[in-house]
């Protein structure tokens, strides 16, 4: 909530790569993976959404 909740992402791509970012430099973790979807997108395709998912290591955020 403190990532999404001030800022305006135009992509899911955008907003799983700070989220992702943001654990790995708050946290002890090695890898994280972030999906970011919306599951109401995309019905008048007949899809039922899209979704993003972005996978990061430790090494990749410096």
């Amino acid at each position: 909530e403190e990532i999404v909740g001030g800022s305006e992402f135009q992509l899911m791509e955008a907003l799983a790569e700070t989220v992702a970012r943001s654990l790995l430099k708050e946290f002890d973790l090695h890898d994280v993976v972030v999906r970011v979807g919306k599951p109401w997108a995309a019905r008048e395709c007949g899809l039922d959404g899209v979704e993003v998912e972005v996978r990061r290591r430790r090494a990749d955020v410096g």
